[in-house]
This record gives structure tokens, sequence and C-alpha cells, in this order.
């Protein structure tokens, strides 16, 4: 279906022609008129109850020394 040349031959046409985007109406996408299929619930603007939680990696690696002057000019 798609290339990753820009210059290929039906660029994006072949992509908005493709059948799974069949129905798709691209200028009311464009001009941000659809609503979308799912708004989740939120308590506040910092409620982060909707992604998966993950550790925090605290550890500094004390180990690595670097020996280079990549740097001497900043």
């Amino acid at each position: 279906m798609f290339l990753s040349f820009p210059s290929y031959i039906g660029g994006v046409d072949d992509i908005k022609n493709h059948p799974w985007f069949t129905g798709q109406d691209f200028n009311d996408l464009l001009q941000k008129k659809l609503k979308a299929p799912w708004l989740p619930k939120i308590g506040s603007v910092t409620d982060t109850s909707n992604f998966d939680p993950y550790g925090v990696d605290d550890h500094i690696d004390d180990g690595y020394v670097d020996h280079g002057t990549w740097d001497k000019d900043f």
C-alpha cells in the first residue's frame, strides 16, 4: 500500500483511497469536525489514571567516565 519514498506515484491519494478509509471524510478530519470515538473520563488536568503505571529509574550510573574532549568548547 505505501512506500516510504516521498515521490511515490500515487502519493497520499493512494492512502486516502485505500478500502480501510472507505467513508472517511478527510475534509471533516482536517477541519476537526469529527468526534472522538472514545473520550476517557478524567478527574482533573493532572489525572493520569488512564495511563499504565511504571517505575521511575532513579539509579545514576557512577561507573561511567567520559575521557573524550567533545565538550571542551562548551
